[in-house]
């Protein structure tokens, strides 16, 4: 079984496999030009590629074709029992992957466990490209309580699926100071951040991309219409920022810090950003110079606000007035 997967299921074939599946068990059966044409189809392919397809589902996986049916002098192609799909095929290894993500379950909640635990689900849906549909921001801080919340893996794991399997989403969402609404949403990449997962992807209500949180969610189902693909490098997408909230028309800025020598081991340690660097000729007895280059966001603000009185904001000019305003306010709501 696993030299049939490796052979039938290299990367460029994963999603073409998954739309013929779906074609095959057509009940009326399609020709050949129908299944080259299927707007679904994710990429363009000879017939004689469809027909060495075809042939690795019966050889491969078993598949059996409906035979004697004709449009004309055209075939029509459908397995002979169209409940059949490929995807049932693979039983002992979805078997042993089913027992992988049952003993992961006991580590939900942590990160690297997790990353594996979802691309398991990937790879049991028939992907292989599962890690670029997902990324985490580490946290040595993160623990399960979202995780084992009110929508548990649920959601995650159907998220997951829209976004492998390119089916958009109908979404109830409840921001926390509005009321919910209904959106149509093309799901991209989910991304873990400070104890919380957020799924990215374009708004038909918006017309733009945007991130819900899923413990916001008060449901989620697929939707039947055309998935809207997408063009980001998710890979590359946050390097830029802190958090989520990446501001397209925004450009990234040189941050100027002076941190205090009694919390610089702790972000030597723990970074603020991957872009973080010490300005050695800047050094005092007292403190050490960092320069940051990313796009400021309100997640930046929030990081940096919670360490107090060590780390000031020095440059650029308006960034640090903007915090200065909001310690002032801070200072305002606490005084006596």
């Amino acid at each position: 079984m696993k030299e049939k997967l490796d052979t039938a299921f290299e990367h460029n074939k994963l999603r073409r496999f998954v739309v013929l599946d779906r074609l095959l068990r057509n009940d009326n059966g399609l020709t050949l030009a129908e299944m080259l044409t299927d707007p679904k189809m994710p990429e363009l392919i000879s017939k004689r590629t469809l027909q060495n397809d075809l042939k690795d589902f019966e050889e491969s996986f078993k598949a059996r074709f409906a035979q004697n049916l004709y449009k004309g002098k055209e075939r029509l192609w459908r397995y002979e029992d169209t409940s059949f799909s490929i995807f049932q095929q693979i039983n002992n290894d979805v078997q042993v992957i089913q027992d992988a993500i049952a003993n992961l379950n006991t580590f939900k909640g942590i990160p690297q466990y997790d990353y594996l635990r979802f691309f398991l689900i990937g790879l049991k849906s028939g992907f292989s490209d599962t890690p670029t549909a997902m990324s985490f921001d580490f946290n040595e801080e993160y623990n399960n309580q979202y995780l084992s919340g009110v929508d548990g893996t649920g959601n995650l794991e159907l998220a997951l699926n829209a976004i492998t399997r390119k089916y958009p989403l109908k979404v109830v969402y409840k921001p926390f100071n509005s009321e919910k609404f209904t959106d149509n949403l093309h799901p991209y990449h989910l991304r873990q951040y400070n104890n919380r997962w957020f799924l990215f992807g374009y708004s038909e209500n918006r017309g733009c991309l945007v991130n819900y949180a899923l413990d916001r969610m008060v449901s989620m189902a697929y939707l039947n219409k055309e998935y809207r693909p997408c063009d980001i490098d998710f890979q590359n997408y946050f390097d830029e920022i802190v958090g989520v909230t990446n501001y397209e028309n925004k450009a990234v800025q040189k941050l100027l810090l002076r941190v205090t020598k009694t919390r610089i081991d702790y972000l030597r340690t723990k970074p603020l950003h991957w872009s973080q660097k010490e300005l050695k000729n800047k050094e005092t007895d007292d403190h050490v110079f960092l320069e940051l280059s990313l796009k400021p966001n309100k997640e930046l603000e929030m990081l940096l606000l919670s360490y107090g009185p060590d780390i000031e904001v020095l440059e650029p000019a308006d960034y640090r007035h903007l915090l200065e305003n909001l310690v002032k306010t801070m200072y305002r709501k606490y005084e006596v």
